[in-house]
């Protein structure tokens, strides 16, 4: 219970940290975020990939922020929330496909698609059954 416990303290952490200091990783992610906001805005219309760049490493600084935060407030990164803060620093688009991914893998869904598949080849074939009725009567 004390592991679990652990894993959802809120509370700074206690005592130095090896490495640097707290305040320098958050004050980083701070000025990477800054600095792909203003270079996101910066740009001209008609330099869309570059947008788009500015735009997927603008969500990667707002995670390294959170997790910066999460770190600096003694959640680190064997914490049971770290992984949806990964999911969440993703771009839409990277999200969209990483929650398609998986719920494509669920074995429910794995059944309806099968089920999907079947019900379609059967109308197919009830289809093609009464279009060679059809041409037989006439």
């Amino acid at each position: 219970m004390s592991a679990l416990t652990s894993l959802l303290s809120v509370s700074p952490a206690p005592g130095p940290r090896t490495g640097d200091t707290p305040g320098a990783s958050l004050a980083e992610a701070r000025e990477a975020l800054a600095y792909w906001r203003q270079r996101e805005e910066s740009l001209p219309w008609h330099r869309r990939a570059a947008r788009a760049e500015a735009r997927s490493m603008i969500a990667r600084s707002r995670g390294q922020l959170v997790s910066a935060h999460l770190a600096n407030w003694g959640v680190g990164s064997g914490s049971l929330i770290h992984p949806l803060v990964r999911i969440l620093a993703l771009p839409r688009r990277e999200q969209k496909r990483w929650l398609a991914s998986t719920v494509l893998r669920h074995p429910l869904a794995r059944r309806l698609r099968r089920m999907t598949i079947l019900a379609g080849l059967a109308a197919v074939s009830v289809l093609a059954i009464s279009v060679a009725v059809a041409t037989q009567v006439l």
